[in-house]
């Protein structure tokens, strides 16, 4: 069975999302029936493993394990005994992604790989969790083993990484700066609206104008119309 090469997501969670931003080529699966087993060919592992960000040699390895059975790797061609279909090797291929290649904390495929001597470094480089992986693992250890013979390789994978985690900080700093002057530009109009109501109360205050007759006869006339009213209340 052959499958058309495509694009697709890396992480299950994004299978159906067609701007999924993580994603690998397909394997093309080929089955042959031999006789009594049959034999079952893989192509495309070195792309899919390096969209992966990882040696091939893990991926042919686990492969391997998870169908139980002999492997054999000719021209760029990971060849199987016995025959699977494209759907089994593609499951297989997403439970090797789900426990080697997603980050434990995030679920991002942004491992950066640290091989010592008796163990493996990891560092996540979208959310820098770092954790240790003993080399009793089989997979583990062949993903140490490919590591420590391209160190090359690894380097330029790190300055990728370090390229890719440089650029969401920038797009991180330039979303933050831009919400910064938008609650600026809110807190500013606000006043423009509070000094506006302020000057249109001072305005309204100033068209009233309030007299007071203080004259001698004014003050009279007051007094007698004050007294003339408290008489009137007594009287009722």
């Amino acid at each position: 069975m052959s499958e058309k090469t495509t694009k697709l997501p890396i992480r299950r969670q994004d299978i159906l999302d067609p701007h999924a931003r993580y994603k690998m080529p397909t394997l093309d699966v080929k089955s042959k029936s031999l006789g009594q087993y049959g034999k079952t060919y893989i192509s495309n592992v070195p792309n899919v493993a390096k969209a992966l960000r990882v040696d091939e040699s893990a991926i042919h390895k686990f492969i391997g394990l998870a169908f139980n059975t002999q492997i054999k790797i000719s021209n760029n061609v990971l060849e199987l005994k016995g025959e699977f279909t494209y759907e089994l090797v593609l499951e297989e291929l997403r439970s090797f992604i789900d426990k080697y290649i997603l980050c434990e904390k995030c679920s991002y495929p942004e491992l950066a790989y640290y091989p010592k001597q008796k163990f493996l470094g990891i560092k996540c480089q979208a959310c820098g969790l770092k954790i240790k992986k003993n080399l009793t693992d089989k997979i583990w250890k062949t993903i140490h083993i490919g590591e420590t013979k391209n160190p090359q390789k690894s380097k330029e994978k790190m300055k990728g990484k370090r390229e890719v985690a440089k650029k969401m900080s920038e797009t991180f700093n330039k979303a933050k700066k831009i919400e910064i002057n938008d609650i600026k530009d809110n807190n500013d109009d606000d006043k423009e609206d509070t000094d506006e109501d302020t000057d249109e109360d001072t305005d309204d205050d100033q068209e009233v104008q309030w007299s007071v007759d203080i004259s001698k006869e004014a003050i009279e006339e007051r007094r007698k119309s004050a007294g003339k009213s408290v008489i009137d209340k007594l009287l009722q």
